[in-house]
């Protein structure tokens, strides 16, 4: 029982780890739309300062990095976050509940994605958080 316990605190700290790093990879998004809208290179050091904040977090859940896996696996993660973030949204209207709850559950099925192509590396999720969460 004592196992099972820390086990699922270890996930609830990868979990909330990972959700934090997706919330600043879309926040790297809205300061580049930001910069694109008001043409002010004042937001450029604070966009450079998040894609550094969120490299480093991502470097500490990310372990398959062959090939273009880092990218993917960012990419992955970016997709769930826009698509449980239209989901909200959409949820708010009676008609489109359906619509919500189908990006719910693709969010969720590329969080998985997430996790699949971290365990293709065969490094072994496990023990890189575990090293990582000290």
């Amino acid at each position: 029982m004592k196992a099972e316990k820390k086990r699922q605190g270890d996930v609830a700290v990868m979990q909330e780890w990972l959700l934090g790093t997706m919330n600043l990879a879309a926040i790297e998004e809205h300061l580049a739309f930001t910069i694109a809208k008001t043409k002010k290179p004042a937001y450029d050091s604070f966009l450079v300062a998040i894609r550094k904040l969120r490299s480093k977090h991502l470097g500490k859940i990310v372990s398959n990095t062959e090939g273009e896996n880092w990218c993917v696996a960012k990419h992955l993660l970016l997709a769930s976050k826009h698509f449980e973030e239209t989901a909200v949204k959409l949820a708010e209207k009676p008609a489109q509940k359906k619509q919500a709850l189908e990006l719910w559950t693709d969010s969720q099925e590329l969080l998985e994605a997430f996790w699949v192509l971290q365990a293709l590396s065969g490094k072994g999720m496990k023990n890189k958080m575990k090293k990582k969460v000290k």
